[in-house]
């Protein structure tokens, strides 16, 4: 615990020495909010279910700056989903280094977690006519099933920033969860 104090304030003390030299360039420092859309594709080997969806979602964040081009910040996301993936959230810390004052690249970490729906990951796997049959046959055992199931894991992921508008960027990232999944998505973020 004391290891991760001394992290975390030598991470806030930098920020707060070094913040003029990457502000005297860019506007990058300081809070921002967004939204994206994207694709959501996991293969879990031990149970060979493949799961595919859709993500429309927002994220909120903050940078600070350090050295230079370099900056780092932390981040806050949800999506809701289609298919099985009923929606995902999690946070993360990033590192990333300014091309230009528009446009940027980043490193990420965290954990992430995933709200799958049980009953849709069945319908998957039997197929509709099975499900439905079961599903009717089986009624009252079917409504004391749980029918979500929320599983998470550790975040990596990169990242790109381009602005378009002042204080406004467009950015595509991608990002596995415990190497069992990809996700791509797509959005729009805007600096305060």
């Amino acid at each position: 615990m004391r290891n991760i104090r001394v992290f975390l304030s030598s991470g806030f003390l930098m920020a707060a020495f070094s913040a003029p030299v990457l502000a005297q360039g860019s506007d990058i420092v300081g809070p921002y909010v967004g939204a994206n859309v994207g694709f959501h594709t996991i293969d879990d080997e031990g149970t060979g279910l493949d799961v595919d969806g859709f993500l429309l979602g927002g994220f909120v964040g903050y940078n600070f700056a350090t050295y230079n081009q370099l900056y780092f910040g932390v981040e806050g996301n949800f999506n809701i989903g289609t298919n099985a993936i009923d929606s995902d959230f999690g946070g993360s810390a990033h590192v990333g280094y300014a091309f230009s004052p528009t446009s940027r690249a980043f490193l990420r970490g965290g954990y992430q977690a995933v709200n799958l729906d049980i009953n849709e990951l069945v319908r998957d796997l039997v197929g509709d006519d099975v499900f439905d049959e079961l599903q009717d046959e089986f009624e009252e055992e079917f409504e004391n099933v749980g029918g979500d199931d929320t599983e998470g894991g550790a975040l990596i992921g990169v990242g790109l920033e381009f602005d378009i508008i002042e204080n406004g960027a467009i950015r595509l990232t991608v990002d596995t969860i415990e190497f069992d999944s990809a996700r791509v998505t797509t959005g729009f973020s805007f600096r305060f």
